[in-house]
C-alpha cells in the first residue's frame, strides 16, 4: 500500500507542475488533459495488479518472495522524475 502512496505523490506533483505550466501559458487543452490522466491512470493500475499478485502468490503456491509493488513503484517514481515531462513543466529560465 505504501507503494501506491508514493507514485501517487510522484503523479500528483506531475498533474500540479503541467496544470500550473498550462495556466501560465494559457494553454489548457482538455485533450491533452485528458491524455495525461488516462496515462496516470494506467500507471495507478499497474501498481494495484503489483500489489494483487504479490497477495495472489502465496494462494498459487510460489514460493519465491516476490517485492513487485515496490519494484513496480519505483520504476514508475523514477519514470517521473527523468521523463521530459517534469522537465518540460519547470519554468524556463
Amino acid at each position: 500500500m505504501k507503494s501506491l502512496i508514493v507514485v501517487c505523490c510522484f503523479i500528483l506533483f506531475d498533474v500540479i507542475t503541467g496544470l500550473l505550466k498550462a495556466i501560465k501559458t494559457g494553454t489548457i487543452n482538455s485533450t491533452i488533459a485528458k491524455h495525461g490522466l488516462l496515462s496516470k491512470a494506467t500507471e495507478i493500475l499497474c501498481v494495484v495488479g503489483g500489489i494483487l499478485l504479490e497477495m495472489a502468490l502465496p494462494y498459487l503456491q510460489v514460493t519465491v518472495d516476490l517485492p513487485l509493488a515496490p519494484a513496480i513503484s519505483t520504476y514508475i517514481s523514477v519514470m517521473e522524475l527523468i521523463t521530459p515531462n517534469i522537465f518540460i513543466n519547470l519554468p524556463k529560465s
